[in-house]
């Protein structure tokens, strides 16, 4: 068995094991599981894509800080 062929082997296994634990990080943040875009923009799950933009402008001139300067969680909301 030639050598390269050995060592390339090695390191995809490793890289996918790498990349299912990062999946597997990912998947347990909290925010993560609870973050559906379609609903905080409020447009359905089958939107047009000229429709959730519009929704998604609106909302962050909503939400920008520049907007709110009296509110403190400002900044936290409109990321």
């Amino acid at each position: 068995m030639d050598k390269w062929f050995a060592i390339k082997t090695i390191i995809l296994i490793v890289g996918w094991i790498w990349l299912y634990q990062c999946f597997v990080t990912v998947a347990d943040i909290e925010p993560m599981k609870t973050f559906i875009p379609h609903e905080i923009l409020g447009v359905a799950s089958d939107a047009e894509v000229k429709v959730v933009k519009k929704a998604y402008r609106k909302l962050s001139r909503e939400k920008h800080p520049d907007k709110n300067p009296d509110d403190p969680n400002a900044v936290a909301e409109f990321i």
